[in-house]
């Protein structure tokens, strides 16, 4: 029987972790796991956070301290799963969170979600100080995606952009580089939608939790040019899903908006409640100067409305074929207030769908990875 050793000591909440959830499931419905062709050793930050996905073949390990600081994340990958993996004999090693750890395995996977590096925006002393954790990783994560990388014997990402910039970046063979689409980002059908009295203006949501790579100062401005301009201005009301007391940028953005009223602070929405939103909203509004798939823009495309998206690689993917998306220059405010306002008036976008080849290797599912992976 094969042994292969999912870790994932750095996954504990959110998108990440639902990837973790989501392979682990997918690898024990298998019919190879079935069959008993391998045994599954998951490293994971709290075993309970898989309590409803455990089986027989499956062992837990849970490795709290992970999330400390660095220093001991990278003991743990770099000397601690070093020195483990070398009494196991483990046939294959899955790592879920970006680092190719320094194991002995016959294989070897590394699955790459973090898109820090990529972000081309100017440092400011207002994001060190405000968001020091992402400058960082900006900093240190290109370096940590490269440790070890070539040892890999696949490397997976979720966008054809992403494999074509880990080719580029790291002489990675991009025939080993799997593009992977997973149920975890599946769009999620939301509520039948309601149609709006036109006599309420135009309304425009953004939901994203507040970071400064989410861009909504270029929202607040387009809202102030639009204040500023006779009517129909005050036919576009915008809708972001934060309150101003998350962080310091959402006390920055609600300072900027301050005595705009059509600018709406609706706080955090859980899942759900951000689904039965996308019924009363006319379009989405989606600035974010970074995103590694772009999960709101994949469910709301399932309400058929229009979507005013920057114009940047992580967005054509999810936008795929969409025939009701408009592209926006992201850094150009008083262009995004004159197409908000027509849109007031007209509520219609200036589509532009795109077509984007995904090249072999892909995976459209789990289970086709897991297919690639010898797992299924």
């Amino acid at each position: 029987m094969r042994h292969v050793v999912v870790s994932a000591i750095n996954l504990y909440a959110a998108g990440p972790l639902t990837i973790a959830r989501e392979f682990l499931s997918a690898a024990r419905d298998s019919a190879a796991f079935r069959r008993g062709e391998y045994r599954i050793t998951a490293f994971v930050h709290k075993a309970s956070l898989f309590n409803d996905l455990r089986a027989d073949g499956i062992t837990y390990i849970e490795k709290p301290a992970s999330r400390k600081n660095w220093l001991i994340r990278l003991f743990y990958e770099y000397v601690w799963f070093n020195r483990w993996s070398a009494t196991q004999n483990v046939d294959t090693w899955v790592s879920l969170h970006d680092v190719s750890p320094n194991v002995k395995a016959r294989r070897r996977m590394v699955y790459c979600h973090n898109p820090a590096i990529f972000y081309n925006g100017k440092s400011t002393l207002w994001t060190w100080r405000n968001d020091p954790k992402f400058e960082l990783f900006r900093l240190f994560y290109a370096r940590l995606y490269a440790a070890n990388l070539h040892k890999n014997d696949r490397v997976i990402v979720q966008q054809q952009w992403i494999r074509d910039e880990f080719a580029a970046r790291f002489d990675y063979p991009p025939e080993r580089i799997i593009v992977a689409r997973p149920d975890a980002i599946r769009p999620t059908q939301p509520p039948p939608a309601p149609n709006p009295s036109p006599s309420q203006g135009v309304t425009l949501i953004y939901p994203a939790f507040p970071r400064f790579f989410k861009n909504h100062e270029v929202l607040v401005e387009a809202m102030k040019i639009i204040a500023a301009q006779p009517p129909p201005a005050g036919e576009v009301n915008l809708e972001l899903t934060m309150s101003g007391q998350e962080n310091g940028y959402a006390k920055k953005i609600v300072g900027m908006a301050a005595g705009l009223r059509d600018i709406r602070f609706v706080g955090f929405l859980s899942h759900a409640q951000t689904l039965a939103r996308y019924a009363h909203a006319d379009a989405m509004i989606f600035p974010s100067k970074l995103e590694t798939w772009g999960l709101p823009l994949s469910e709301f495309r399932e309400t058929g409305k229009p979507i005013f998206a920057a114009d940047l690689p992580y967005a054509k993917e999810p936008l795929n074929d969409y025939p009701g998306v408009e592209w926006f220059d992201p850094d150009d405010a008083p262009a995004l207030a004159e197409r908000l306002r027509r849109f007031a008036q007209t509520r219609q976008v200036e589509a532009a769908p795109v077509h984007v080849e995904i090249k072999e290797p892909r995976a459209d599912h789990w289970v086709e990875l897991l297919r690639q992976l010898d797992l299924a």
